[in-house]
């Protein structure tokens, strides 16, 4: 498989109702795709690809219920 990862840019994105800081990625190649990740921790926020027909699909995280609670 031939993938090349570049990092885009840092800016806030909404997942699951909270603002977070992320870095975009985006790769290219066999596998075409956009990533982001929280810019503090690195863990996985969301991401962006193209279907097989032509559809946007988006996958974003869910936070856990305690954490919509104000628990953690």
């Amino acid at each position: 498989m031939n993938v090349t990862t570049v990092e885009s840019a840092t800016r806030d994105l909404s997942i699951d109702g909270r603002t977070v800081n992320a870095k975009h990625y985006k790769m290219s190649g066999d596998a075409e795709r956009d990533l982001w990740y929280d810019s503090k921790t690195g863990v996985w926020l969301k991401m962006k690809l193209e279907g097989s027909d032509g559809s946007i699909i988006e996958i974003e995280r869910d936070w856990a219920p305690v954490w919509k609670r104000g628990l953690l």
